[in-house]
């Protein structure tokens, strides 16, 4: 998250879970950014963006996955 007075910036990522019968599974991942603006109530969110990585890349394997190495330490991936 990145804070510029009264102006921030969040970016993450989201997984949607599906429940099956052989059980949970992965169904979207996506990458996310948040606009906020800091009004007299708080933080608002102005704007929110969501964007499905291209299949088979390294970042969308990554969030399919748990994202760590062998040693189980986690990657980095960008």
């Amino acid at each position: 998250m990145t804070i510029d007075k009264d102006s921030a910036v969040a970016t993450g990522h989201s997984r949607v879970y599906l429940h099956t019968d052989a059980g949970w599974k992965i169904e979207r991942v996506s990458a996310d950014r948040w606009e906020l603006e800091r009004g007299p109530d708080g933080w608002v969110v102005r704007r929110r963006l969501n964007q499905q990585p291209p299949a088979a890349t390294p970042v969308a394997n990554c969030l399919l996955q748990d994202c760590a190495s062998e040693s189980g330490a986690p990657q980095t991936i960008l």
